[in-house]
């Protein structure tokens, strides 16, 4: 596995991030695809990735509606063709 043998070498790894809202986990990629790098996945379950821990954040007061209107005009802002892993 690629965060193993970077560990060894180095003492760090590649992670994965993501934020769990409304029965979704929400996370920012680069993709081969034009459009928002912004996606969504079962949470715990993120592609290509395995889970190492969770973190509690609290709860949030927004609505499920008022979540879906702010990643959409978050979506035009963080383009897929933005994201890089060293960023």
């Amino acid at each position: 596995e690629v965060n193993q043998a970077l560990f060894q070498l180095m003492g760090g790894g590649v992670y994965h991030a993501g934020v769990e809202l409304f029965g979704q986990e929400w996370a920012y990629r680069n993709k081969r695809t034009s459009g928002t790098g912004i996606y969504n996945h079962k949470p715990l379950k993120a592609p290509g990735a395995s889970h190492c821990m969770s973190l509690g954040m609290g709860m949030t007061d927004m609505t499920e509606e008022t979540f879906y209107l702010f990643l959409h005009s978050f979506s035009k802002e963080w383009p897929a063709s933005d994201y890089h892993f060293l960023r």
